[in-house]
């Protein structure tokens, strides 16, 4: 975005820390792409800032990005322990690629995070009968694991 230097989102995902170039401070263009947001009033602003400097978690677009790779790996680590054997590790990598895209998805705007959720039995389903190498009733387990 023109001006900004730096972006960063809280770990809610609602409020952002944008550092702006000061020769573009008040630009009319950088207000434009912001769109529908909004400064936060003072005493908001004031906590963010605190926030940030404390170490609490403020993330750049990538650091989202690696976080919700980690996300991806962890739940589909839960997901494949329903699988006992060799299976497991094939399970857990179908999964793993499946919600790793439909992060990435989200992180590219080509979804949002209703959509994720709204199809998430389908997309760890899916994972589950493309993974092969199960048995029938390891399958059927793996898919009850699911909520």
């Amino acid at each position: 975005m023109r001006g900004v230097t730096e972006a960063r989102c809280d770990r809610g995902g609602r409020r952002f820390l944008l550092t702006v170039n000061e020769r573009f401070a008040g630009d009319a263009e950088v207000v434009r792409q912001l769109g529908a947001a909004r400064r936060l009033d003072p005493a908001e602003e004031r906590e963010s800032v605190e926030s940030f400097r404390r170490g609490d978690l403020w993330c750049t677009g990538e650091e989202t990005i690696q976080l919700s790779r980690i996300e991806a790996a962890t739940l589909a680590a839960r997901y494949a322990s329903a699988v006992e054997g060799e299976a497991r590790a094939k399970l857990a990598s179908a999964i793993e690629a499946a919600l790793a895209a439909a992060f990435e998805d989200v992180h590219a705007g080509r979804a949002t995070l209703a959509d994720v959720r709204a199809r998430w039995r389908d997309t760890v389903c899916g994972a589950i009968d493309r993974a092969g190498g199960m048995t029938d009733a390891q399958r059927a387990a793996a898919k009850a694991a699911v909520r």
